[in-house]
This record gives C-alpha cells, structure tokens and sequence, in this order.
C-alpha cells in the first residue's frame, strides 16, 4: 500500500521537480520564473535571449517538460506578455 502525499509533500515534489528542469535548461532558465498551476507550467522570462533560445529547440524543451514536470500546457512569457503558449506534444523516435 502506498502511502498518501499530503499538500506540504506535492510542494516538495513540484519544487525538486522545477529545480530538476532549471538543472537540465540551466542557460535560457538560469533567470526565469517558473512557477506550476492548474497543470500549466509558466516560464516568466527577464530578457528575450531566453525566449529565443527557448524557442529555438521548443518541440525537445516541451517534451523534457512535460516528462519532468508533469504539466499538460507551458506558457513562455516576456515583459508581461505571453509569447508562446503550448501543449507539449509527444515526441515519436523510431
């Protein structure tokens, strides 16, 4: 039987979840925001380099996502805005 996460457990988890993330993106997340609601991960950005470079290999970066994280959506944003907002999809290697 497996036990039960309480809420103080599920902020741990989503907490090592997004350090894991910024770990593995560390040079276009090294300065974002991130924060997890709803099943939507939002990526507040401070300079439009990292979306650049966010958006450059966007299909890889959402698919590492969505396997870390665990979210159903990502919102990239830049000065207030929201840039780029998506799915993640499934990435099929044969």
């Amino acid at each position: 039987m497996l036990p039960e996460l309480n809420a103080k457990d599920r902020q741990i988890l989503s907490q090592r979840q997004l350090k894991r993330l910024r770990r593995i993106f560390l040079h276009p997340l090294g300065l974002c925001q991130l924060s997890v609601k709803h099943e939507c991960l939002s990526i507040h950005c401070c300079e439009p380099w990292m979306v650049d470079v966010l958006m450059e290999n966007w299909d890889y970066f959402a698919e590492m996502t969505r396997m870390i994280v665990g979210v159903q959506s990502i919102s990239l944003r830049y000065a207030g805005e929201v840039i780029h907002c998506a799915e993640p999809k499934i990435l099929v290697t044969s």
